[in-house]
């Protein structure tokens, strides 16, 4: 018996270590360390955990920049395709290609409102919590506090990017 496919997700949640050591994660396989504020707009690819079969064109990625504390929302990319594997000198690491932005700095979320907003669910990372995996499902009532606070020339961005992959 055949299981149909998990509906696509829309959007995730996609983390950000400016000090990664090369010890752990992503860093460990990938023997990369990057520090996404050095990063600009443009054609990029984010590495994806989970939900790699649920990830794709459309999919919005709410890059979450971790600083010890409750971090910061300080970018975002609208995936264009599906996660591929690539072979990194430490392992195999599912990337994804989509438009990157990263966000001014005075457009950064703050992640301490975030977990005060009252209709957050307290997950992570903006709760008890703050580790998650990237590609982690974004619950409607989250990605609502989180696009609110949104400034809103990036909302007419991620709403311009997401209808350029839909057709006319």
């Amino acid at each position: 018996m055949r299981v149909p496919p998990r509906p696509q997700l829309d959007d995730v949640l996609l983390s950000n270590n400016p000090k990664p050591t090369s010890k752990t994660g992503w860093a460990k396989l990938s023997q990369r360390e990057y520090d996404f504020v050095t990063w600009d707009f443009g054609v990029a690819s984010w590495s994806i955990a989970c939900n790699r079969d649920r990830v794709g064109p459309g999919s919005v990625g709410w890059i979450h920049r971790a600083d010890g504390s409750f971090g910061h929302l300080a970018g975002l990319i609208v995936f264009d395709d599906t996660p591929s594997s690539v072979r990194e000198p430490g392992g195999t690491v599912d990337h994804c290609t989509g438009i990157l932005w990263r966000l001014p700095r005075e457009w950064w979320i703050d992640g301490a409102r975030v977990a005060l907003h009252p209709a957050w669910s307290g997950r992570a990372p903006f709760g008890a919590t703050r580790r998650f995996r990237n590609g982690e499902q974004l619950k409607i009532q989250d990605r609502d506090v989180l696009w609110e606070m949104l400034h809103p020339v990036a909302r007419d961005w991620v709403e311009a990017e997401v209808a350029s992959l839909q057709g006319p």
